[in-house]
């Protein structure tokens, strides 16, 4: 855990998936959280659905102080998972729009985590 210059690219990085985190609680909260939670679904398929809706919001929060940290701290593991998981929420956007929406561009959400993995590349580069 060796400390070392700040990280522009790497901030950056955390700032964005920060944003991220804000957009989903504070836009799909009201756009897909609430309008399913006054569904007609069973009560484990609600609880099923609050679970995850959480999980991704606690995922996206801890992203990005993973960041946060990262910008001026040197950890190679963290950094890995946080680059790959990044990589992964990405891939499962363009995946589920591509195989059931016939289109990356209704789901975006793959951009902002784009966005984060080359700012995450750009700063490996530079350290």
């Amino acid at each position: 855990m060796e400390k070392f210059n700040l990280n522009t690219p790497v901030l950056f990085a955390g700032l964005t998936m920060a944003l991220t985190f804000l957009v989903h609680v504070f836009v799909g909260g009201p756009e897909l959280y609430t309008p399913l939670r006054a569904s007609n679904l069973s009560m484990v398929e609600w609880s099923t659905w609050s679970v995850v809706w959480h999980f991704v919001s606690m995922q996206l929060l801890l992203l990005a102080v993973s960041l946060l940290y990262l910008a001026r701290s040197r950890n190679v593991g963290l950094f890995s998972f946080v680059f790959a998981t990044t990589i992964g929420f990405a891939l499962l956007f363009i995946g589920y729009g591509i195989i059931d929406l016939d289109s990356i561009f209704l789901m975006p959400q793959w951009i902002a985590f784009v966005v984060v993995a080359g700012l995450m590349f750009w700063g490996a580069r530079r350290s």
